[in-house]
């Protein structure tokens, strides 16, 4: 059998067939098809099956090279695609394009591989080695597995961006769970109030602001009473000052209209007497409030508060005559205007009388009159309505005068009381409008003498009238039953109550700094009494103190020192560990030479910041001005360590150190001059800046010179001791007022002093002979030709300026180059020659001129003003030379530092206008209408690519090369509403319209944005406009029939409510929209169309109502059914 199975072998392929029919089998069995080709037949098996098995051919070498790269490309497709379907959600334009291009690359990939296996063809032959080498096997292979893992980081990725989202959500809902809770907490708030009892609810409607408010709209009315009666006064000429003093007989008015003062504060005192009673009876026959209900009290009070501000005074007292109101109206008026003070207020009888009648509505005073009471009765309930009751009060006469807690009608008192002369500070004549304590006291305690302190006591401020120059006895200002009330305890330091009727009230002037805390509330101002264990809980606001401050600043600027000294004071004891009010205080000392308190002020300071290096700058100026040098060297050093780039403290060092040097030196001769020391103080440049006369000294460069040299040498001041611009330094430095410099004082100061006076030398002196003056006050020769040297230079510019205005350019050089020459200190000079220059187009001539001016004027700390002139003539100089955009650059930059030196409007606008040159000369240069069109037609590409960011930038890089395109415009508005940028595409379609009214384009991309913007009835105006220009353009009348659908459901209503809402609230920010809204005709038009058919059906024939309606009609605010 292995013979015959060997002979078979060798005799044919072997093949295994299976399951083949008997002939096919048999055929095969035979042999093969040429019977030569056989074996000897003796090597034949007859009768037997045959099966031929024939062995497959032999593998190709490049089949699988081919294989693994087929697979690689189709692993790098699947990824690839992986990757953009990734990239869409969210969707991102770069992660898009890379995906996309990777996918069309695998695509290739596979394409060449099939191409590779198809070129080799099906024969038998391997293709070539060299055709497909190993590294092509092994390449497939890598890329295969990079892909495999490309494919499983964009699984992740994928999986954790649903994460991500999923997070997000669950987020969103514990945000939507936290609105629910707090929600529902406010609801459940809501219902507590609700539930909870009267007495609860009013007290959390009794505020202190809601009693303020009233309060203050009775003081309004109440003046204006006032006004009302004090006119009638003067029409039948009574005199007020004689009023006013039978009224107030000790006070002495500022100016003769504060009389009127007194007229309000007797008005007050007649209008609110027995307010501290329950049914306001001031005879002390009124309720016990002790025989009240609190809680029926507060009710009632309220109740009748409530429904009288919802009443007319005037009609109640025509239509109620027995009501309690209009009893206490004619009560009040006839305590006001009583027979029994006609004598001493109301002389003239006859007009008493017509005033006494006078309750009537034909009466002048009816009215305001009935308004005051109105008020005065309302602020009465509601102060019954608190718990405890509000009440009145006053504050002692000759209290002193606090801007803190207290108001003055007199404006400036400060500045008044100083001017009289007195030492102390001014004091309170007479109440003018009265005060209310809102606020809880002890239980069992009588008055206002035990204030708890967990309980808060607020005093709304009352008005007071302050007495110029003496204190005043106020005598009877709430009756006769005005009295001192005793302390309950000795030892209680709370102030002491002063009755009025049957109640007592605090009484303001009589207590200590300590004996009560300032506090503010929004528009009252208030005191709190009694003491705390925690001083933080009562501390004042920080804008009380930093209005102080401010007022200290303002005085120490303007050279008050007294008066900074003053409201620093003020500012410390309202915030004593603020710092920075010491130092400003240490300072304000220092200017007035008190330099021992300047001292100690500095060091607390440094004591509550020790951080701060300008607390070590007080310090050392007031050891400097205390003459201790070393301590003031120590001190600067101290600040520089904490801040070593502090130029203050490196020139207070300086000098310091300078001191220092000159008190361990010799002893100065006898000859020095006394006034030398005064110079060398820190605060002598403070207090020349400070005084109005020797502030324009600062600016003159020989001044600062003059000042420096005696600050070298104290000595050579009696150099310049004929100059009167230093008696007036000495003056200001001695706090020793000085005459104004005027051509006399020159005169006094440059004429020899005489000895004796003698009657002899005084003839002389009139004589033409010139006095020989004394060796001391000699004028250097230096000096003197300096001075020589200056005045004609000044002729020179004069003559210049003269040769410039007869535009003799030539000859204006000439004199400015002789005064240049003259003349150094003064760069006028140079200016003035830059400005010559310029008018004969020697520009590169200005140029140099100009900064040379800047540079010597810096030398020289001349005026900001001079530098700036010369900065704004140099750009000017160089604008003129711009030949291109870039040539503006410089001249933009000369005049932004000259408005760095000078903010001059002249200035401002060079600047102006040579930006807007630059930017028209930048768009000149870059008009290119081809690259235009090449950057529109890059547009247009990537716009049908769906890349609308990318079309944005070529469509404006278009409208830069060529701004008067309006297709670019259209594209570029079609991006803008691609990408959801409605307004910018808004602007684009208009400005496609103004460049082009006959561009249709234009019209659709306007409406469209109009459309999606949902301002139906401006599209369809659009529309409509361009169908003028394109009557058969479809868009146009697709637009139309879209917008008229819109508005046509806004009628049947098939729009939801929440829709009509927006487009409506839209609409009513339309101006049109409103202008019509407000005409009075088209307003009745609209009541007519609801009310009267018929005058509708007239209205329709006039087209300019029914465009106004059709308006109104499309933006949704009319619906035609």
């Amino acid at each position: 059998m292995l013979q015959k199975f060997a002979l078979a072998v060798k005799t044919k392929t072997i093949e295994f067939f299976a399951e083949e029919d008997e002939e096919e089998e048999e055929e095969r069995a035979v042999g093969v098809d040429d019977p030569d080709a056989c074996p000897a037949p003796e090597e034949v098996i007859t009768g037997q099956r045959v099966v031929v098995v024939r062995p497959d051919p032999a593998p190709r070498p490049d089949t699988e090279t081919l294989g693994a790269a087929a697979f690689a490309a189709l692993s790098s497709f699947q990824a690839a695609y992986l990757h953009l379907q990734t990239a869409h959600s969210p969707f991102l334009s770069d992660a898009v394009l890379s995906a996309d291009r990777a996918a069309v690359s695998h695509l290739r990939r596979l394409s060449e591989v099939k191409r590779l296996y198809l070129s080799a063809g099906p024969g038998p032959s391997p293709a070539p080695a060299s055709a497909l080498p190993l590294s092509f096997l092994l390449e497939a292979q890598v890329q295969d597995n990079q892909d495999l893992l490309r494919t499983f980081e964009a699984l992740v990725d994928r999986l954790q961006s649903d994460i991500d989202r999923k997070d997000a959500e669950a987020a969103a809902l514990e945000k939507a769970l936290a609105d629910l809770d707090g929600a529902g907490v406010r609801l459940a708030d809501r219902l507590e109030r609700a539930c909870m009892p009267a007495e609860e609810r009013v007290e959390s409607l009794l505020t202190v602001g809601v009693f303020d408010s009233v309060l203050r709209d009775t003081c309004r009315v109440t003046h204006r009473f006032a006004r009302v009666l004090v006119d009638l006064m003067n029409l039948s000429g009574w005199n007020l000052g004689v009023a006013a003093n039978c009224i107030y007989p000790d006070v002495n008015f500022t100016k003769p209209g504060h009389c009127r003062y007194v007229i309000l504060s007797y008005i007050c005192l007649g209008m609110f007497g027995g307010f501290d009673s329950y049914d306001f009876c001031d005879d002390g026959d009124g309720v016990d409030m002790d025989e009240i209900d609190v809680s029926i009290r507060r009710t009632d009070s309220l109740q009748q508060f409530i429904e009288h501000s919802a009443l007319d005074p005037l009609e109640l007292m025509r239509d109620f005559p027995s009501s309690d109101f209009v009893k206490f109206c004619k009560k009040k008026y006839a305590k006001l205007i009583h027979p029994g003070i006609q004598s001493s207020l109301l002389r003239n009888s006859a007009i008493g009388e017509s005033l006494l009648g006078s309750l009537t509505p034909s009466s002048p005073l009816y009215e305001s009159f009935a308004s005051m009471a109105s008020s005065i009765w309302m602020l009465h309930k509601l102060a019954w309505a608190y718990n405890p009751v509000v009440k009145i009060f006053q504050v002692a006469p000759g209290t002193e005068f606090s801007m803190v807690f207290m108001e003055t009608i007199v404006p400036k008192v400060d500045k008044l009381h100083m001017d009289s002369g007195s030492s102390s500070r001014p004091k309170v004549g007479f109440t003018v409008v009265p005060g209310f304590h809102v606020g809880k006291t002890a239980a069992g305690k009588e008055g206002w003498t035990g204030v708890r302190p967990d309980k808060m006591g607020w005093t709304v401020t009352s008005s007071f009238f302050v007495n110029r120059h003496q204190r005043l006895g106020l005598g009877d200002l709430w009756g006769s039953q005005i009295r001192p009330s005793p302390r309950v305890n000795s030892e209680d330091p709370r102030p002491r109550p002063m009755a009025c009727g049957s109640r007592t009230f605090p009484k303001h002037g009589d207590h200590s700094s300590s004996d009560y805390k300032h506090f503010f509330l929004p528009g009252v101002r208030a005191i709190r009494y009694g003491t705390s264990e925690d001083d933080s809980l009562f501390a004042p606001p920080a804008f009380m103190s930093e209005d102080a401050k401010a007022k200290g600043n303002a005085a120490f600027a303007a050279g008050r020192f007294e008066d900074a000294i003053r409201h620093f004071s003020e500012a410390i004891d309202l915030t004593p560990a603020n710092h920075v009010l010491y130092s400003n205080r240490s300072a304000a000392y220092a200017s007035l030479q008190r330099y021992d308190v300047a001292l100690a002020d500095a060091r607390k300071t440094v004591e509550l910041n020790p951080g701060w290096a300008k607390g070590y700058s007080r310090l050392g100026a007031a050891h400097l001005g205390l003459g201790d040098a070393d301590q003031a060297v120590a001190a600067y050093e101290k600040g520089l360590e904490i801040d070593p780039a502090n130029e203050a403290l490196k020139a207070g060092l300086a000098d310091a150190r300078a001191a220092a040097t000159r008190s361990r030196g010799p002893i100065p001769p006898q000859g020095s001059s006394p006034f030398g020391k005064i110079f060398q103080g820190p605060e002598l440049w403070a207090k020349l800046t400070a005084d109005r006369t020797t502030r324009g000294y600062l600016q003159q460069p020989d001044f600062i010179k003059m000042i420096q040299d005696i600050q070298k040498n104290p000595n050579n001041i009696n150099m310049y001791l004929s100059d009167p611009r230093m008696m007036q330094v000495i003056g200001v430095l001695l706090n020793v007022k000085m005459r104004a410099p005027t051509d006399e004082m020159e005169r006094e100061f440059t004429e020899p002093e005489q000895v004796k006076p003698q009657p002899e030398p005084v003839k002389k002196a009139s004589e033409p002979e010139p006095v020989p003056e004394p060796e001391p006050m000699v004028v250097p020769e230096e000096e003197k030709e300096s001075r020589e040297k200056k005045a004609e230079a000044q002729k020179k510019k004069e003559a210049g300026n003269a040769a410039y205005k007869k535009k003799d350019f030539e000859t204006a050089i000439q004199h400015y180059t002789r005064a240049m020459e003259l003349d150094d200190q003064d760069i006028s000079y140079i200016t003035n020659r830059a400005a010559v220059y310029l008018e004969m187009g020697k520009l590169e001539e200005c140029i140099k001129d100009c900064d040379k001016a800047v540079e010597r004027g810096r030398e020289l700390h001349s005026d900001f003003k001079m530098i700036a002139k010369a900065l704004t003539r140099k750009g000017t100089a160089l604008v003129k030379l711009a030949k291109c955009s870039k040539d503006y650059d410089t001249a933009i930059e000369t005049f932004q530092k000259a408005l760095t030196e000078h903010r001059n409007p002249d200035t401002l606008k060079k600047l102006n206008d040579a930006e807007r040159a630059k930017k028209e000369l930048e768009q000149q240069e870059y008009f290119d209408p081809k690259i235009a069109d090449e950057e529109r037609e890059k547009g247009n590409e990537l716009f049908k690519q769906q890349k609308y960011p990318e079309a944005v930038k070529h469509y404006t890089e278009a409208l830069r090369r060529n701004p008067k395109d309006p297709k670019v415009y259209s594209n570029r508005a079609a991006c803008y509403t691609k990408l959801g940028a409605l307004p910018e595409g808004l602007k684009d379609a208009e400005m496609c319209i103004e460049l082009d009214s006959s561009f249709s384009k234009g019209y659709t991309r306007k409406g469209a944005i109009q459309f999606f913007m949902k301002e139906y009835d401006k599209a369809l105006e659009t529309y409509q406009e361009g169908l003028k220009h394109d009557p058969n353009n479809q868009e146009l009348l697709d637009g139309v029939r879209r917008c008229v659908e819109q508005i046509n459901k806004t009628n049947r209503g098939e729009i939801s409510p929440e829709e009509l809402k927006e487009r409506q609230a839209k609409a009513m920010h339309d101006p049109e929209i409103q202008n019509i809204l407000t005409d009075p005709v088209m307003r009745q038009v609209l009541i007519d169309f609801q009310e009267n058919p018929k005058a509708a059906q007239e209205h329709l024939k006039n087209p300019q109502v029914m465009h106004k309606i059709q308006k109104l009609v499309g933006a949704g605010i009319v619906q035609m059914r």
